[in-house]
C-alpha cells in the first residue's frame, strides 16, 4: 500500500510538472525536479540561489524525484519534455 501511495503521489509530481511546461523566461536561478522520466524546470527565476533553495522541496526518501536549484543562462532542451 506505501508503495503504491509513493507511486502515486511520484505521478502527480510528473503531471504537475508537465502542467507547468516551459518555465524558462529569462537567465536565473530555477527549481528543477528530477525525475524517472525526465528533468523538469519546476519554479524561478530566482534572484539567487539562496532564494531558489528557500523554497525547495527535500528529495524523496527513494531517490526519485529528486530537487535542486541550477542557473540557467538559456531554456534547456528538456524544458516542456513530453508537452
Amino acid at each position: 500500500m506505501r508503495t503504491l501511495f509513493a507511486v502515486a503521489a511520484l505521478l502527480a509530481l510528473v503531471t504537475a510538472a508537465r502542467a507547468q511546461a516551459m518555465h524558462f523566461t529569462s537567465p536565473g536561478y530555477y527549481q528543477i525536479i528530477d525525475t524517472f522520466v525526465g528533468r523538469f524546470v519546476r519554479a524561478g527565476p530566482f534572484a539567487d540561489q539562496a532564494a531558489c533553495e528557500a523554497t525547495l522541496e527535500p528529495d524523496d526518501p527513494s531517490g526519485d524525484p529528486t530537487f535542486a536549484c541550477e542557473y540557467l543562462k538559456e531554456r534547456p532542451y528538456w524544458d516542456g519534455y513530453g508537452t
